[in-house]
């Protein structure tokens, strides 16, 4: 390029790599190259990661690169690599993410700006989030100089951009607090049944269901959906699935049920799965269930947790949300797969409760969460599980196992106590 030999490298490096996933280059020759050639790859990554990596070595020692890119690598679990890479392998000295501002007009992006240069890392970058969206893209050099703050030492975990107080209080808390994939819990996903309209059935599917047969009520139990759940509260719509889980199939069969056979025969069609050594039709398309043969049968849902951890005491939140809710379940509420379950038998799930609640939850963890359109944020197990929260002393224990079971009993979300007068207000 330019008449420059490769091996002589480039002073500097600008440029806008393409987003594409790698996902869609499966099983190809290609994608078995980037896995062989890119120490920066993931299956569920995305190929502008690879830009980085080959960036750097196209860059003379000292050379410097300034990419635009997304800024999904800053959190997302594919970017875990890349992290790795940028803070140890490279000298990542600046990094301005622009959150939910918009850089191009043609496109919905959420971008960043990273510079590094061609030499060994300091461990010091100085990083900024874009909340003010136009002062950011109108005038990024400017914004940045104003607002940056130097961190030190990022690496392979999340990459956190927040100011220098949110910073402050950040690092104390973290400090004392232990990474929740260390806690004795069980965080796992809720139902997915691949076909809503079967499983999920309103409050008067419900009462028809088991006026037809009364043994019906055994298969059905009452869900919340992700946006059925709120801080300290749930908002059930009467909404219920039909149980019929793969883990209960010693034994059973639909036929004992014939209120929920005769209602699950409805979409019978749309409900059965691949079978193996299915050829495509011409159109391509089977009219069943997902893409691929699964193990499980016609009328049965798709996937499910562990059954009991659903029927006991447990904490529920959605997978995207704005504002963080957690409740603490004590009614045997299933959980649909916009949601999340968190179960323990030795840890305290109201103490747990309370500080994912708390404003410090929100203040310090926040963005450990990547950020989606809507500034709503995707709270997946991957991202939770790296939180650190301080673990309760017997006593602190004991308490909030007293106070959370109280604040939920007023469902505004405020935690102010039934018949309470004068504006007083119990907090979580």
């Amino acid at each position: 390029m330019f008449g420059r030999s490769l091996t002589e490298g480039f002073d500097i490096i600008i440029g806008n790599p393409p987003y594409v996933s790698v996902d869609r280059f499966a099983d190809t020759p290609i994608q078995k190259k980037w896995q062989e050639v890119f120490t920066t790859f993931s299956a569920r990554g995305d190929i502008y990661c690879f830009f980085y990596e080959r960036g750097a070595a196209l860059l003379r020692t000292g050379g410097t690169l300034i990419f635009i890119t997304s800024n999904k690598w800053m959190r997302a679990g594919y970017g875990e690599k890349l992290r790795s890479f940028l803070g140890s392998e490279v000298n990542t000295d600046t990094v301005l993410d622009f959150g939910m501002a918009q850089n191009f007009s043609a496109a919905t992006t959420y971008t960043c700006i990273a510079r590094f240069t061609a030499k060994k890392s300091q461990g010091a970058t100085m990083s900024r989030y874009a909340t003010d969206d136009c002062a950011a893209v109108s005038h990024p050099a400017e914004y940045f100089t104003a607002n940056a703050v130097l961190q030190r030492n990022l690496g392979s975990e999340a990459w956190v951009v927040v100011s220098g107080e949110r910073q402050r209080i950040k690092k104390l808390v973290e400090e004392q607090g232990v990474p929740l994939e260390k806690w004795e819990i069980r965080i796992s996903y809720g139902i997915k049944t691949s076909h809503n309209e079967a499983f999920i059935v309103p409050e008067e599917t419900y009462h028809a269901l088991i006026q037809q047969d009364e043994r019906s009520a055994e298969m059905l139990h009452p869900i919340l959906r992700g946006q059925d759940i709120g801080r300290y509260r749930h908002n059930w719509k009467q909404y219920y699935v039909v149980g019929t889980f793969k883990q209960r199939r010693a034994g059973y069969t639909v036929e004992s049920f014939p209120a929920i056979e005769r209602h699950l025969g409805k979409f019978r069609g749309e409900l059965q799965p691949r079978p193996s050594g299915w050829e495509p039709t011409r159109d391509g398309k089977w009219g069943g269930r997902n893409t691929q043969p699964f193990d499980y049968l016609w009328y049965e849902v798709f996937f499910t947790p562990s059954l009991e951890d659903m029927k006991k005491p447990k904490i529920m939140y959605p997978n995207m949300t704005k504002f963080l809710p957690f409740y603490l379940d004590t009614q045997g509420f299933f959980a649909n797969d916009k949601g999340f379950t968190i179960n323990s038998e030795s840890e305290s799930l109201p103490f747990l409760t309370a500080a994912l609640n708390s404003s410090v939850f929100r203040c310090c963890f926040r963005d450990n969460f990547p950020e989606l359109m809507g500034n709503t944020y995707e709270v997946r197990k991957i991202f939770m599980e790296k939180i650190p929260v301080k673990k309760p002393t017997a006593g602190q224990a004991a308490l909030f196992e007293k106070l959370v079971p109280l604040v939920q009993l007023y469902p505004s979300g405020e935690g102010r106590l039934a018949g309470q007068r004068g504006g007083g207000r119990l907090r979580g």
